[in-house]
């Protein structure tokens, strides 16, 4: 306490101690740009949201990369690229299967269902479960017993 009275003496009389005016000039500065930033361009300023599940749903609707040519892994690209141009935060879900097989999901957190697994392909929400057969929901009859799931942001 003996160091800090001289020390804020000391600050006061050579200005160096802001008034809360200034603070608060330069915090609500800055939280405007915060707010523009992640309006304009939520990617690259980090400002990703989780979507509610009906936000979720309507993407899907309208987006294409369930009807784009490729594997697995391109249409979850496609769509993860997608929807984090739109503000939306999206993971990475990999299986694999008891015989070794991989796939590529994605996953949502969404602020009312929870964390919801979306099959690109099909743009359909999916339940993901060890020792179920996945492909049997898509109405494949090759069986793809889950044995893995690896979630990446």
């Amino acid at each position: 306490m003996r160091l800090f009275i001289p020390l804020l003496i000391f600050l006061t009389l050579t200005g160096c101690v802001a008034s809360v005016g200034t603070y608060q000039q330069g915090y609500d500065v800055g939280y405007q740009r915060g707010l523009e930033e992640c309006t304009s361009k939520p990617i690259a300023s980090n400002c990703l949201r989780n979507p509610t599940f009906v936000q979720l749903m309507e993407f899907l609707r309208q987006d294409p990369c369930d009807r784009c040519a490729g594997n697995c892994v391109d249409r979850a690209t496609c769509l993860a690229i997608n929807i984090q141009e739109a503000g939306f935060e999206a993971y990475t879900v990999l299986l694999n299967d008891v015989d070794g097989n991989g796939h590529v999901i994605l996953g949502f957190q969404t602020t009312d269902k929870g964390f919801v697994y979306v099959e690109p392909a099909y743009d359909m929400v999916v339940r993901v479960e060890l020792g179920k057969d996945y492909a049997k929901q898509l109405g494949d009859p090759k069986p793809f017993i889950l044995r893995q799931i690896g979630i990446i942001q």
